[in-house]
């Protein structure tokens, strides 16, 4: 039960509005947010670490990228026919 209110927490922390300064940050960095998070702000710092060459980082935002992917094929089925003949 800790472990769901911890989760329910932090998506709240995440959600919150960014405060004044730190959306002006952003801006000048040259992020263009419609409605800057706390989120948005770890974005950009990945995004940072990514284009500094960090490969963990690009690691990350593949691995964001290809989820929210896979969560656009809902729905949809993919058939993979990796049978080999095992006579030939």
């Amino acid at each position: 039960m800790k472990s769901e209110n911890l989760k329910n927490e932090m998506l709240q922390l995440l959600s919150q509005s960014l405060p004044q300064e730190e959306k002006s940050s952003l801006k000048e960095e040259g992020f263009k947010f419609k409605n800057p998070t706390r989120t948005s702000c770890i974005v950009a710092a990945l995004y940072r670490k990514a284009a500094g060459g960090d490969m963990s980082a690009i690691k990350e935002i593949l691995n964001i990228i290809s989820d929210s992917a896979a969560e656009k094929c809902d729905g949809e089925v993919t058939i993979i026919d990796d049978v080999r003949n095992k006579g030939s």
